[in-house]
């Protein structure tokens, strides 16, 4: 099987505009698509953990998508699957057995309330 025939998902790459401004004018910090329905695969690596911050109970998981190795993402994006908000954590490239990218394991954290 063809690795991009596993990559039955898709998401959306936000990344921060250093342009962006609020309707004052001022600057703001957006995160804006930067690419949207690129082909990926989700899989979770970590159950739901509570904790607590700031007196309140959220949850997170923690997620591996599998992307194409020419994908254009950092650690300092954001990915968007479903409407749901994953921060990268870690972009991973891993090699084949020829000299060459084959994809990219992107680590990820959900919190939720």
């Amino acid at each position: 099987m063809a690795f991009d025939d596993l990559l039955t998902q898709k998401c959306s790459i936000l990344r921060l505009a250093s342009d962006a401004k609020d309707n004052y004018g001022n600057k703001t910090s957006a995160f804006v698509p930067i690419a949207t329905d690129v082909p990926c695969r989700v899989t979770q690596i970590k159950a739901r953990v509570v904790e607590f911050r700031t007196d309140k109970k959220v949850s997170t998981d923690r997620v591996m998508v599998f992307l194409r190795s020419a994908t254009d993402i950092t650690e300092h994006d954001w990915l968007e699957i479903d409407g749901l908000r994953l921060d990268v954590l870690n972009v991973a490239s891993q090699i084949s057995q020829g000299a060459s990218a084959h994809h990219l394991q992107v680590t990820c954290e959900a919190i939720k309330p």
